[in-house]
């Protein structure tokens, strides 16, 4: 089955503005005007270019909190993350074990956060009105969370099952 699927067209010179009233069709929890992005009542100034590296990691610090208030997936797969942390230190896997099990974790909790960037990003430009394309991307994005998720399953269950067996003989 050939599908061609078409994604909407935003005229790159067009202002904040103009593309808020073209796309937008309703209350969303992204609003904007020429000067500023709000995010839940939270202002981002977008068009400051100029910050310093205490800045950008002050705004990272706010997305990260932003991300663990609305985000429901992020906060379980923290709360999976240090379930595994307190379970590896109680059979006392090695550091390196330690070390890889925590890229898995960081690895699904940053899928996840871009997940929602993204999401939030086609819910700005899309509003409220459904489009097919938004939801393929939306699709597709997940499946990354997915497929970061299945392979901290399968490290998890790699590092556990070699420790539990060696503790047992």
């Amino acid at each position: 089955m050939n599908r061609t699927i078409t994604m909407p067209e935003i005229n790159l010179g067009q202002g904040m503005d103009e593309v808020v009233k073209n796309n937008h069709s309703g209350p969303n929890p992204l609003t904007a005007n020429a000067s500023s992005l709000e995010v839940n009542n939270y202002p981002l100034n977008i068009f400051n270019k100029r910050r310093n590296l205490l800045s950008s990691f002050v705004c990272a610090w706010e997305g990260l909190k932003f991300a663990l208030k609305s985000q429901r997936n992020i906060r379980i797969h923290i709360i999976t993350g240090l379930s595994v942390i307190v379970l590896s230190l109680l059979i006392k896997v090695s550091y390196l074990e330690m070390a890889i099990l925590f890229l898995a974790m960081i690895f699904v909790i940053a899928c996840e956060i871009i997940n929602t960037a993204l999401e939030l990003s086609l819910d700005f430009l899309n509003g409220k009105k459904y489009h097919p394309s938004v939801k393929l991307v939306k699709d597709i994005a997940a499946a990354g969370v997915l497929l970061a998720s299945i392979n901290a399953v399968i490290v998890g269950a790699i590092i556990f099952f070699k420790n539990i067996v060696t503790r047992i003989a």
